[in-house]
Formats: C-alpha cells, sequence, structure tokens
C-alpha cells in the first residue's frame, strides 16, 4: 500500500491508503496469456527512494532477497489521488523466460542502495537496474543490467539505455550494476561534445560516465560508446556518490573514502585525497555541507556493525575535510558515551 500522511498529524490523507497493483504485456516468468501482474508477495520489496516529478509519485520495486520468480517494477502514482495510471508502469524484464535464459529467468530487480530514480528538468526518469535476464540488443525487452531512461510525458516509455558489454558475466557472478545508485550531473562538469552527463557503478566498482542525450545502449566488443568507463579506482558499491564543486565522492566497500575531479567531461583518476580509515560492508553514501563553496564538510555513516542483517553495535559518524580526506574533523566515537550513535542499520 502507498500511504499519504498529513505531516503535522500524521493522519492518513484523502485517497490513503493505496493498493499498489499494476500489468503490463508481458510473456516472462509468472505472466498469463501475455499478461504480467504486479505480485507483491514476490515484488513487494521496496528498497529504493521516491520520487516526484510531474505530479506523480514514482515507485520502484525489487524481489525479497532474490527470492524467484520477480521483476523489476517502476510505477507512477497521481501524487494527489495516488491512483495508479496503467500507462504509467516500466518493468525491466517482462519477456525474460526459462525457455531463453534458464533457470531464475527475469530478476532486474531496482535496489540502487536506497536511492531513488532521478529525473532532470524534462521530467525524464533514470535509474539502474540490477542482476538479471538481458535481451534488449535482440529487441527481447528485458534489460537488467542497464542504465534506463524514460519518458514520462504521456506515460512511462522507454526512451534510451546503456548496458555493459560483460552483461552476461555480471549476471553469472552476482555483480549488479544497480547494487548501487547513480547521479545527474550537472552542466558545469560537461564538455560540449557531451553536456549533459551521468555517473553510476555497482558490485564491480566500475564507474560509468554516460551522455544522457545517447546513452550508447550495448556494445559486445566493449563500452567504448559511453564517455569514460574507469576500472579499479574504488571498490564494489552499494550506495551513491555526492557530488560537489566538480568533484564527486565515493564510499566503496571495503574502500577508503575517495574523491575524484570531474571536468570536462572527464573523471580523473587517481583520487585527489582519500581517508586513512576504511568502511566494510555496505560502504556509505556521502553527504557535503558548505558555506557556498568554502568549509566543505563530507559526512559519511559507518554502518558496518550490522552483521547479515542485524545490527551488533552503533554506527558511526564520521566528518572530513572534503579538501583533504586525509583530515578527519570528527567522528560519533571519540567522546565515548557522549556522541554514541544508535544501531547501525544497512540501508540508512
Amino acid at each position: 500500500r502507498v500511504h499519504a500522511l498529513n505531516l503535522l498529524t500524521g493522519a492518513e490523507q484523502a485517497h490513503s491508503p493505496m493498493v499498489v497493483s499494476a500489468a503490463i504485456a508481458g510473456t516472462g516468468v509468472a505472466s498469463a496469456n501475455g499478461v504480467l501482474t504486479f505480485d507483491p508477495m514476490a515484488n513487494g520489496l521496496q528498497r529504493p527512494a521516491l520520487t516526484l516529478a510531474g505530479g506523480r509519485l514514482y515507485i520502484a520495486y525489487s524481489g525479497f532477497a532474490d527470492t524467484n520468480p520477480y521483476h523489476g517494477w517502476l510505477l507512477g502514482f497521481d501524487a494527489i489521488t495516488l491512483q495508479q495510471a496503467t500507462n504509467y508502469v516500466f518493468n525491466t524484464t517482462p519477456n525474460a523466460t526459462t525457455a531463453v535464459f534458464g533457470a531464475n529467468p527475469g530478476e532486474g530487480g531496482l535496489w540502487m542502495g536506497g536511492n531513488g530514480p532521478a529525473v532532470d528538468a524534462g521530467t525524464n526518469l533514470y535509474f539502474l537496474v540490477g542482476n538479471g535476464s538481458y535481451s534488449a540488443q535482440t529487441n527481447g525487452g528485458d534489460f537488467a543490467d542497464s542504465f534506463i531512461r524514460l519518458s514520462t510525458t504521456n506515460g512511462l516509455a522507454l526512451a534510451d539505455y546503456f548496458t555493459p558489454y560483460d552483461q552476461a558475466t555480471l549476471a553469472a557472478n552476482d555483480t549488479d550494476l544497480g547494487s548501487g545508485g547513480m547521479v545527474l550531473l550537472p552542466d558545469e562538469v560537461g564538455s560540449a561534445a557531451h553536456p549533459h552527463l551521468m555517473v553510476g557503478s555497482g558490485k564491480s566498482g566500475k564507474i560509468y560516465l554516460v551522455d544522457r542525450d545517447a546513452m550508447g545502449h550495448f556494445n559486445a566488443a566493449g563500452d567504448t560508446q559511453i564517455v569514460q568507463m574507469v576500472s579499479g579506482a574504488i571498490g564494489g558499491m552499494f550506495s551513491t556518490p555526492a557530488y560537489f564543486n566538480h568533484r564527486l565522492y565515493y564510499q566503496a566497500v571495503g574502500d577508503h573514502l575517495k574523491v575524484f575531479a570531474v571536468t570536462n567531461g572527464t573523471l580523473s583518476t587517481p583520487a585527489l585525497s582519500q581517508s586513512a580509515g576504511t568502511i566494510g560492508f555496505p560502504g556509505a553514501t556521502p553527504s557535503v555541507s558548505a558555506n557556498g563553496t568554502n568549509d566543505a564538510i563530507v559526512w559519511v555513516l559507518d554502518n558496518t556493525a550490522v552483521s547479515s542483517g542485524s545490527p551488533t553495535g552503533p554506527a558511526v559518524l564520521h566528518a572530513y575535510n572534503a579538501e583533504n580526506l586525509a583530515q578527519e574533523l570528527y567522528n560519533s566515537s571519540q567522546a565515548g558515551a557522549r556522541d554514541t550513535a544508535a544501531w547501525a542499520v544497512k540501508t540508512t
């Protein structure tokens, strides 16, 4: 169910709650008579943040702990009435069958480390897809391990996509592209040839810099059709980088907090600076606070006290000098019980 609550009282708004239901044309696993229906028992895990764009609320879904069969869904609801329009439905793997893909077809969940779909000034939606079946290059309609752009003018419609050349390997090795979130970069870091950029990374640790206007689809010979691919600079991502002042800040799994310059359509390596310490699974999504572009601080939350989904200790909040990450300004474990945070939670 989708709930709309009054901020002051917590009371349900008019039309709330609304039961989530959807159907789309598809012949994939769990479909019937050419129709694939949203199954809340299989697809009820709603990890990504919600996105509000053009008067619609967009909600993304995946599966419970990779329990098959499941698919990735993106659904649009009227932000006032919570009605779900039949044309505001997108499924990532609607036609994946066992006959074509063998055991466990479909999947393509939307996880993104808790990050929601991004939206540009034209209300186009962007997101990353996790492991699963891929057949887009043969017009099969399945888009696992891909960057996706959807137009929203008259319903949800595929506008463009990019899929890494090694998608089959990513899926076979559980190296989801869509484990982390993606960022739409401001035009100030673009080039004349590629003014509108986005960046994303998954479990492989590869950083993909993609032209939002021409995403490149699929190239079996390599990822040479995109603006840039950087390998080996960071660990696996279950989080989202922060952008600030021509820089990208990454906290990958088992890695140092790192900052890279991005300008004129290029991400430069190695890192400009990095923290002395590392953070284990699931890494962290940094935030930056600043006075304009001055006195910038990068904040990260260390949740590695989470063990197998259960907390075993407190989270630790860290603050670093954004100009030199080797300088830690503060962390919440320094003053004993005074600043100790509450229990660690995986997706905060």
